[in-house]
């Protein structure tokens, strides 16, 4: 690759405290990989999704996501109590938007409509590749209160639906219950 960059929009707190707390700065560094934070380093630009019924007619996202050649998303597998699951789809459409414009824990995106924010954000920009990192995964009243399941899985595929959708039922749910437009 010309270059690699990470790109990460936790829903609340510093993104650069969680690059320098889980070690990510120190292996960038050593790697020559950017780190990017959708509030401090990377452009932004308004986008129209390409769903028939969008929770909102346009989104602002990162031009580095959208723009990349390569978009790889790694998401955790746990229950969430908005959008019920949370892998690579919501990791997305959650993860990449700017608490800048939608405000800490994402409050401006319509969580009464997630199934259709996932849906709408993906339309966008989904990854090409993605990583469902089930190896300890989330139960119950997730994202902060859910309790810690041993799955000893990893899902990975260039099909984001299908990677979710196997990760769907190995937590027992049935996949188009989460996400239907």
């Amino acid at each position: 690759a010309g270059s690699v960059s990470i790109l990460e929009g936790p829903n609340a707190g510093l993104t650069a405290a969680y690059y320098l707390v889980y070690g990510y700065k120190d292996w960038a560094d050593a790697m020559g990989v950017k780190l990017l934070d959708p509030d401090v380093n990377c452009t932004l630009s308004t986008y129209r999704p390409k769903t028939k019924n969008p929770a909102l007619s346009e989104y602002v996202l990162p031009d580095q996501w959208v723009k990349a050649d390569c978009r790889i998303s790694i998401g955790k597998m746990k229950t969430h109590d908005n959008a019920g699951i949370s892998l690579n789809l919501k990791n997305v459409a959650v993860g990449i938007v700017p608490k800048t414009v939608y405000g800490v824990i994402k409050l401006g995106l319509p969580h009464n409509k997630m199934h259709r924010v996932v849906a709408d954000v993906n339309s966008i920009c989904a990854p090409h590749f993605s990583v469902v990192d089930g190896l300890w995964g989330m139960d119950g009243w997730g994202a902060f209160h859910g309790q810690p399941v041993p799955s000893d899985l990893i899902i990975a595929g260039a099909d984001p639906v299908a990677v979710d959708s196997v990760g769907a039922m190995c937590m027992g749910t049935i996949p188009w219950v989460y996400g239907n437009i």
